[in-house]
């Protein structure tokens, strides 16, 4: 079909439904591309977060454990002052 004003046949549409076709299947590539490329950067960003996440609890763990070792020492050595004073530990 060289001249717009002319009538479309049949081969015409064909061909031009095998255009559309394969540009549709050009598009399709490329958006998969794009989805599974953002579905990487995605997963990257969480494990990102989630390995800093990570460490901070681990940090904050020890920190925990530690406070609880100083408080437990500090419980000791007041309950042997009471002893020393003879006075009854307060409940």
């Amino acid at each position: 079909m060289e001249n717009a004003q002319e009538t479309a046949s049949k081969q015409d549409l064909l061909e031009l439904g095998q255009a559309l076709r394969q540009q549709l299947v050009g598009m399709e590539q490329r958006l998969i591309k794009t989805i599974r490329d953002m579905e990487a950067n995605l997963l990257r960003a969480f494990y990102g977060y989630a390995e800093t996440t990570q460490k901070h609890l681990t940090d904050l763990d020890r920190s925990d454990s530690g406070l609880r070792e100083r408080l437990a020492t500090v419980e000791d050595r007041l309950l042997e002052v009471e002893k020393r004073l003879k006075m009854p530990p307060a409940a």
